[in-house]
């Protein structure tokens, strides 16, 4: 494997002990699908509620080494080893998980997940883009199967 799968939880855990030590604000943007768009400074509590895709029980060394088939793909134009895993259940919350590695830097510089959350009642594809060390961002279309779908773009930027 390109990446011990342990790492994945031990760098967002890391990225979160960041996260902790910022003293000044946290940048929220929201942008709708109609291209409406709204910034504000949150507070840790909604951070974290909104980190809760990010730390999700599929993200573990064993699920990733059993649930999910790995393959790893080095990008000559990026110059950045791509890891992707691939649910095998499609069951799963989580269905893709994409690691984007720095090999000189020897660090992750993106991490990529979509997946299929429940949220009060409702079936909502998410995109998860986690920017090493700057920010995050959240792509939620709800209810995926339908024509009538809502969207929004929620960005997260401390630095």
């Amino acid at each position: 494997t390109g990446v011990q799968t342990c790492a994945l939880p031990i760098y967002i855990k890391g990225q979160l002990k960041i996260l902790d030590s910022i003293p000044f604000g946290i940048l929220k943007i929201t942008e709708t699908k109609n291209g409406n768009t709204d910034s504000l400074y949150i507070k840790k509590d909604e951070l974290y509620k909104m980190l809760s895709p990010f730390l999700s029980d599929e993200i573990s060394q064993s699920l990733l080494q059993t649930e999910y088939e790995e393959k790893v793909f080095a990008d000559a134009g990026t110059k950045k080893v791509n890891i992707t895993y691939d649910v095998k259940n499609e069951e799963a919350t989580i269905h893709q998980i994409v690691v984007y590695m720095d090999p000189l830097k020897e660090e992750i510089s993106l991490l990529y997940i979509t997946g299929f959350f429940e949220e009060s009642g409702r079936t909502i594809k998410k995109q998860l883009l986690w920017n090493h060390n700057k920010g995050f961002q959240i792509i939620s279309v709800v209810d995926p199967s339908t024509n009538e779908t809502d969207s929004y773009t929620e960005k997260i930027i401390w630095q």
